[in-house]
């Protein structure tokens, strides 16, 4: 950042925080309504993602191949991704609700959760220090109505609710791993609860078991779909589209190689983890804040993010943002900024290196402890 657009940040930062909490948070959500409003005027199709796993459900009711060489349902221009128990879901709803009725349905637990989700986040205290991060709201991330939106609410709010019995989060998570294999990384919140560490690993373990046992029962019951489910997983995840997350910076870098990616993600997620662990450690923080500090750091460490896996993040930064100092603030709205100024996939990944420079700056800064004000929205 040169000066010149240091000062520029710094000065929008004097002035957002001089504005009341709402007003800030609307002005970060300016673009996400008007892309609102521009939807409503000059719609676009919407649950291309939900289709795409419907369109499974009736290949399946069929006896037709899930995973065709060509989207079965080329118009909604995606695939079907999922492991076949998320088709066979759909293939029972279709059964008894059909196709419409599983629509609606689908379309009224889906509102219900994005609503849920933005009164959490619209919420007093500590509003203004969570403004920055609306810029991760995108309509273009709600629009395909995928089943992660849904996953990402539901553990959220088990964890708002449930932060003294944290074993509850053990079946959302548990469910997600099954449903998206990525979301393994939810595994790492367990770290974030009380207790000593050999427990805390041990649940971490556990909501990883039910994952590990159905997809080995996939691949001996079904070797060919097996394949075809991992070919289809490594095109769309791999090749055509690495989100704004570490995929796509390890694909501007030019690095290609299977291996050498995984280590260099190990070595990213174990910084990113010391480094939430080390905070929410030195700030003695209450096990709800520790939770959302988790779930933020569980979503930076996704490694193909996506608009919709960033639902959770401004409740856990905003935590860090709030006393940071002017550095930690700065950082914070000029992240926020650019990702508006910048929009589509470059805003995002403009946030998300802000985020994961703000998480590893914290930590590097050891602030003493309880300087974290407890500012998580009551449950």
């Amino acid at each position: 950042m040169t000066h010149r657009a240091a000062t520029v940040v710094e000065k929008i930062t004097a002035w957002a925080e001089r504005l009341p909490p709402g007003l800030a948070a609307a002005l970060f959500l300016l673009p996400f309504a008007y892309a609102a409003l521009h939807q409503l005027l000059w719609p676009k199709p919407w649950f291309t993602d939900f289709y795409a796993v419907a369109c499974a459900g009736d290949a399946l009711v069929h006896n037709m191949p899930i995973y065709p060489p060509k989207p079965a349902c080329p118009v909604f221009g995606t695939a079907f991704v999922y492991p076949p128990l998320c088709a066979q879901i759909s293939a029972w709803l279709q059964a008894r609700l059909g196709l419409g009725g599983e629509t609606a349905l689908y379309a009224l637990v889906y509102a219900g959760a994005l609503l849920g989700v933005l009164a959490v986040l619209l919420r007093r205290p500590g509003l203004g220090a969570r403004a920055p991060f609306l810029a991760a709201l995108s309509v273009s991330g709600i629009r395909p109505g995928n089943l992660s939106v849904l996953l990402h609410a539901g553990i959220l709010f088990t964890s708002r609710r449930c932060a003294a019995r944290p074993l509850l989060l053990l079946p959302p998570i548990a469910l997600a791993c099954v449903l998206k294999p990525t979301f393994g990384v939810y595994a790492a919140l367990f770290l974030f609860t009380a207790g000593p560490w050999w427990r805390r690993a041990t649940w971490g373990a556990a909501a990883l078991l039910p994952a590990a046992l159905y997809f080995v029962y996939f691949r001996l019951d079904d070797p060919n779909l097996f394949t075809a489910w991992l070919s289809v997983m490594r095109l769309w995840g791999w090749r055509l589209d690495h989100g704004h997350g570490f995929l796509n910076l390890i694909a501007l870098a030019g690095i290609g190689n299977f291996t050498a990616v995984g280590l260099l993600y190990a070595a990213y997620a174990a910084l990113l983890l010391l480094c939430g662990l080390h905070l929410a450690q030195r700030d003695a923080m209450p096990p709800a804040e520790r939770l959302m500090l988790g779930i933020a750091v569980c979503i930076l460490l996704y490694p193909r993010l996506m608009p919709y896996e960033q639902l959770g993040l401004p409740l856990g930064m905003g935590l860090l943002t709030q006393n940071g100092g002017k550095m930690v603030r700065n950082l914070a709205y000029g992240s926020g900024i650019a990702c508006l100024a910048a929009g589509g996939n470059l805003g995002g990944q403009l946030l998300y290196c802000g985020c994961c420079a703000l998480l590893i700056g914290r930590a590097m800064a050891c602030p003493r402890p309880g300087a974290m004000a407890a500012i998580t929205p009551s449950a």
